[in-house]
């Protein structure tokens, strides 16, 4: 009832006006909720992630923001989803779509002189074309400068030590009473993706770094010896026996408001920015970023801290119904 008479922000800030760049999503065919976006521009060869701007949306309405607190994120069970958004906001105002004009937080970044330099600003732009993985091959001469791009930030992060699991994944359903397992078919559009999504989430953790924001950093204190010594090390991993194996010498994954490397994924610093639509995590830090952008007032470390213990608590009890509904 209250987003009947709800309208959504319209504080631009500083925003760049990136729409005379040809910008695309990614993803699978079934996908509604599209949340980020790929450019590049050939003059300048600065490629560029896009994350549709959820924090100008809500514009700091209280009401929402403490829905979304209690949600916490989207969940895909068997036997239904439940978006954290209400859908017709996610398959509309907050998605990604064609021949539409989105307000987005966009990740700039390039080589200059062997150094990946990179920049984080608020810009505008228009989707010109919804992909899905199939369609998104390297064979393509407008699309291969993406492959080759990807190739080589996943060397860099392979020689800081990063280790790739290559498992498959299932979805699985209830239909009719009936559960159905699905192997997720493999595109190698989706290594492509990943990268960049991986870039652009290490970039704005280092950007919140530099410029001194609080946000909420992902984190895994590894052990790098152990593991690289250990007789089953490999950078790809394929078995899980091996998997089982070196998983523990990784170390946990956890929430901090200390910045720290994350060892699996071969980065210094890490967070969750690139979905916002569909984890409270991502929205608060966008929205940190988004204030500081904007000159706006933003959470102090303390209150931070408070976050972190209230969303790590909560995000147990998704997880538990997560896989009480599979199992």
């Amino acid at each position: 009832d209250y987003l009947k008479s709800w309208e959504p922000g319209t504080n631009p800030g500083p925003c760049q006006d990136l729409r005379h760049l040809r910008t695309f999503t990614v993803d699978n065919e079934e996908t509604m909720d599209r949340d980020d976006a790929l450019s590049y521009d050939p003059k300048t060869g600065s490629f560029f992630v896009h994350i549709i701007n959820v924090a100008r949306i809500v514009d700091g309405d209280s009401r929402i923001e403490k829905e979304l607190q209690k949600r916490l994120t989207s969940l895909y069970l068997p036997d239904g989803h439940f978006s954290m958004f209400p859908k017709h906001l996610v398959t509309d105002l907050l998605s990604l779509d064609e021949g539409t004009d989105r307000h987005v937080l966009s990740v700039r970044f390039w080589r200059e002189q062997g150094s990946l330099r990179f920049e984080i600003f608020p810009s505008l732009v228009t989707i010109d074309e919804n992909l899905a993985y199939s369609q998104f091959l390297g064979s393509q001469r407008e699309i291969r400068i993406f492959y080759e791009e990807a190739e080589r930030l996943r060397e860099e992060r392979f020689e800081r030590g990063a280790i790739e699991y290559k498992y498959r994944d299932v979805d699985i359903f209830l239909e009719e009473g009936h559960v159905r397992i699905f192997e997720r078919p493999s595109y190698p559009a989706q290594k492509v993706i990943s990268e960049f999504s991986i870039l652009a989430n290490s970039l704005f953790a280092r950007y919140a770094r530099e410029m001194e924001i609080p946000i909420l950093f992902r984190t895994q204190k590894g052990d790098v010896e152990a593991v690289q010594n250990h007789p089953l090390f490999n950078s790809e991993i394929s078995e899980f026996y091996t998997y089982h194996r070196l998983r523990p010498l990784w170390g946990k994954t956890r929430w901090d408001v200390q910045e720290c490397s994350h060892f699996h994924l071969g980065v210094p610093y890490y967070t969750q920015m690139s979905s916002p639509i569909r984890r409270y995590i991502d929205y608060v830090n966008q929205k940190q970023v988004w204030n500081h952008l904007c000159s706006l007032p933003i959470l102090n470390r303390e209150q931070m801290v408070q976050a972190q213990f209230e969303i790590q608590s909560h995000l147990f009890e998704v997880g538990a119904i997560q896989s009480r509904r599979n199992f």
